[in-house]
C-alpha cells in the first residue's frame, strides 16, 4: 500500500477518521484497521463521544496492539517488539500494530522490517497493518524547533521500514498546545516524503543492504526469544538505556530561552524533561 498520512491533530478524534478516508479514498473497513479498538487510544479532545466510534470499530475491525506505552517507559526495540508479538497472541483478532519511530535511524528501519517478518512467523495467514508514529520521547520543548529534524528523520525510519500509514507529530506538541503553523509543517512533511521524495513507492528500499539486514535478522532472533520467554511466564523490565544527548536542551543550548515550569509536566514521558527541569530549576534560582 501507499504510505497514508493522517492529518496531524486529529489522529485522536473520530471525526478525524472522516477527513482522513475522504483525503485517502479508503472505505470503511481500511478506517477502522488504521483505527483500531484495543483502548489504548486516549482521545485529547475532552468534547469527543468515542463510545459510537469505539462501538463501530469493534465490529468492523480487528484489534490494534500498541507499543507507544512500553516506548515511551524505555522499552528497548526488541522489547517492543516480543511485548507487540505477545499483545497480540493474546487474541486472535489483532491485524494491525502501531510503532513508534524513534531516533535511533537504522535501528528503527531494521525495527520496521522485524515486526513484519516476526508477525509472518506468528500468524502467517493474516496480513498485517503497520501504523507509525514519530516518538514522543524524543521531543524537547526547549529549542522545540529542533523537533522538525528529528520527526523528519523518523518518518523516514517508518516508511523506509515498510509502514502502512503515519502519523507525524507537531513539533511543538511536548508544550500541550499546538499551532497551526506546526500541525501544517507536520502535514507537510509527510507529503514531501511521499510525493517529492516517493519514499512509498517502493515495497522494501532497505532491501540487499547488508547492514540492515543483518540488524533486522538480529531483532527478528532476539524478539523472538523474548516472546518465547513471555510466553513461558517471565517478566520484562524496562531499562531505559537510550542516549542522554538533546540538542537545544544538554547540547548545544541557548542559554538565553526561557520557559515557563508549566509546560514540562504537559507529556511527562520524554526523556529529555530531568535536563529540561534541571535548566529551569536553575534559571529559577539564578545560576
Amino acid at each position: 500500500e501507499d504510505v497514508q498520512g493522517l492529518p496531524t491533530g486529529v489522529d485522536d478524534a473520530p471525526r478525524g477518521w472522516a477527513i482522513w478516508a475522504e483525503v485517502n479514498h479508503l472505505d470503511e473497513a481500511r478506517q477502522a484497521v488504521a483505527m483500531g479498538a484495543d483502548g489504548l487510544l486516549v482521545p485529547a479532545a475532552t468534547d469527543v463521544d468515542w463510545s459510537e466510534a469505539a462501538a463501530w470499530a469493534t465490529i468492523h475491525t480487528a484489534v490494534r496492539v500498541d507499543s507507544g506505552p512500553a516506548h515511551g517507559a524505555g522499552a528497548t526495540p526488541v522489547q517492543e517488539l516480543a511485548l507487540v508479538l505477545f499483545e497480540a497472541s493474546l487474541n486472535e483478532t489483532t491485524a494491525a500494530v502501531a510503532l513508534p519511530a524513534g531516533r535511533s535511524y537504522f535501528g528503527e528501519i531494521a525495527k520496521f522490517r522485524a515486526m513484519r517478518r516476526l508477525w509472518d512467523k506468528l500468524r502467517p495467514a493474516v496480513p498485517l497493518h503497520i501504523h507509525a508514529r514519530t516518538s514522543r520521547w524524543d521531543k524537547t520543548v526547549f529549542d522545540p524547533h529542533v523537533n522538525i529534524l528529528r520527526a523528519t528523520t523518523e518518518a523516514m525510519c517508518a516508511i523506509i521500514g515498510g509502514c502502512n500509514s503515519l502519523v507525524v507529530g507537531p513539533f511543538d506538541e511536548a508544550r500541550g498546545d499546538t499551532t497551526p503553523l506546526s500541525r501544517r509543517l507536520a502535514i507537510n512533511t509527510q507529503l514531501i516524503l511521499r510525493e517529492e521524495a516517493h519514499l512509498g513507492d517502493v515495497a522494501d528500499p532497505a532491501s540487499g543492504c547488508w547492514y540492515i539486514e543483518s540488524l533486522t535478522a538480529r531483532l527478528v532472533e532476539a524478539a523472538w526469544d523474548q516472546f518465547e520467554k513471555l510466553r513461558a511466564g517471565e517478566t520484562v523490565r524496562l531499562s531505559n538505556k537510550r542516549p542522554a544527548k538533546f540538542v537545544g536542551v544538554n547540547l548545544y543550548p541557548d542559554e538565553s530561552e526561557r520557559l515557563d515550569p508549566a509546560v514540562l509536566t504537559r507529556w511527562p514521558f520524554r526523556g529529555a524533561l530531568p535536563f529540561e527541569s534541571k535548566r529551569v530549576s536553575e534559571a529559577s534560582s539564578g545560576n
